[in-house]
Order: C-alpha cells, then structure tokens, then sequence
C-alpha cells in the first residue's frame, strides 16, 4: 500500500555522496507528516517532470484526495530549515494526531 504522506524531495545542484544535514534534520523533524526524498542532480527527466530548471531546488509532492492525482509545489523560498517549516505550515495543514502521547522532554 501506497503513503498517502507528501513528499519533500530536494534536487541539489550536484550529485551527493550524502544525505544533506538540511534534508536529515526535516526528515526528523517533520518525518512523521512527510516522506523526504535526494534525487540526483544528473537525472534530468525527474527535474523536468517536477519542472525544476534552477538548483539547488526542493519541491513538495502531495496526492489530490478529490482527483487522485499527483500535485507538485515549488518552492520558492531561500532553502533552509526555517524556510522550509513555515512553507509546511502553509501547505500542508494537518491537524495534529491526538493518537500519539507527547513525548516527555525532561
């Protein structure tokens, strides 16, 4: 069965050795309303067909509820942790799950 989570993919503009810092500290932070994704700078079909044309980009993918299809969300903001949390806020508009205890941070 398919996530019906978005998905943050990220297109950095060169091929990585690595998973980003940026890019694991959102997977951390927010990995429980969202997958993250790394493409690869060389592959060019996935960057057109997200119509990326600039780099470094990032991208959000969420699934149409209504029509069943693929939405992609450019980001057009500078690409860093704070930036990329309140573009969160804005787009994705979950409710919190009252499901999950809250943690205890002492």
């Amino acid at each position: 069965e398919r996530s019906s989570k978005p998905r943050l993919v990220l297109f950095p503009s060169r091929d990585l050795d690595q998973v980003p810092t940026l890019l694991q500290a959102v997977a951390i932070e927010y990995g429980h309303i969202i997958h993250c994704g790394l493409a690869k700078r060389s592959d060019e079909n996935l960057a057109t067909r997200m119509n990326v044309t600039k780099f470094p980009a990032v991208r959000l993918l969420s699934m149409d509820k209504s029509s069943g299809r693929l939405g992609v969300i450019p980001f057009e903001s500078a690409i860093n942790f704070h930036s990329i949390a309140a573009f969160f806020d804005k787009s994705i508009r979950m409710v919190p799950s009252t499901s999950k205890k809250p943690k205890d941070e002492l």
